[in-house]
């Protein structure tokens, strides 16, 4: 089964001002929460090329990937295709402009599970989706309280 998950919130701070934090993966381990390590990135600015590897936990399962960056728009969108990982998957970022003192942040994840995931599709689709806001709602601790 696929799992296609979008969370998205609102963020009081500039459009330039998340995405560059956000889009930025030495950012991941503040406000990612399932990542435990992020290690040989290639390609720093973010670019389309660019890899990520990331160590991750999710229910109580450890995950080693490569994300590669597919699609770019400074600060407006990030995509990545995973090119090493237990099962395929897709991440985008996208931070639109709300005015010019905040912005909407949109997450989409979509994969298609494998093995112990994929006896856990249903329980896997709610967990993502309440990860995701947990990671967006980090996000925006950091971004609002750093004015």
């Amino acid at each position: 089964m696929a799992i296609s998950v979008i969370e998205t919130m609102k963020i009081n701070a500039s459009q330039k001002q998340v995405a560059t934090f956000m889009f930025n993966p030495e950012n991941d381990l503040q406000w990612i929460g399932g990542i435990k390590e992020v290690r040989d990135i290639s390609n720093l600015p973010v670019a389309v090329g660019s890899r990520i590897h990331r160590v991750a936990t999710f229910l109580g399962k450890e995950i080693d990937y490569i994300l590669e960056v597919n699609d770019f728009e400074e600060n407006h969108f990030l995509g990545m295709e995973a090119v090493k990982s237990p099962f395929p998957m897709k991440v985008s970022y996208q931070v639109d402009v709300k005015n010019e003192t905040s912005c909407v942040v949109r997450i989409q994840l979509e994969g298609s599970t494998k093995g112990f995931f994929m006896f856990m599709d249903r329980l896997s689709t709610i967990m993502v989706g309440e990860t995701l806001k947990g990671d967006l709602s980090r996000l925006r601790e950091i971004m609002e309280g750093s004015d």
